[in-house]
C-alpha cells in the first residue's frame, strides 16, 4: 500500500521502555523516490480524564512489523459470522 495523506496508522511508542502502539493520521507523505514511507504524522494520545486527549505530530519511516519510532499498518482483522 501507498501511504497518503488522512490514512490512519499505527505509531509504535514506547511506555517506560515497552513498546505501545498509538492511532496516527498521516498528515504528510516526503516525497523523496529513494525513501518509500517517509511521512508525518499526528499521534493521537488518550488523556486520563473524560474526553481528554492529547496529540503529536512527529516524522517517521515506514516498518512492516512494530518497532519504536515508526509506523505500520494496522493488521486486518476478520471478522467471523
Amino acid at each position: 500500500m501507498i501511504p497518503t495523506v488522512g490514512r490512519i496508522v499505527h505509531y509504535t511508542d514506547h511506555v517506560m521502555g515497552e513498546p505501545l502502539q498509538r492511532a496516527a493520521i498521516i498528515t504528510k507523505v516526503v516525497v523523496d523516490p529513494g525513501n518509500s514511507g517517509d511521512v508525518y504524522l499526528t499521534v493521537l494520545y488518550p488523556g486520563l480524564g473524560l474526553g481528554e486527549c492529547g496529540c503529536r505530530t512527529t516524522r517517521a519511516f515506514f516498518s512492516k512489523t512494530p518497532e519504536i519510532g515508526y509506523w505500520s499498518w494496522p493488521e486486518r482483522v476478520s471478522v467471523e459470522a
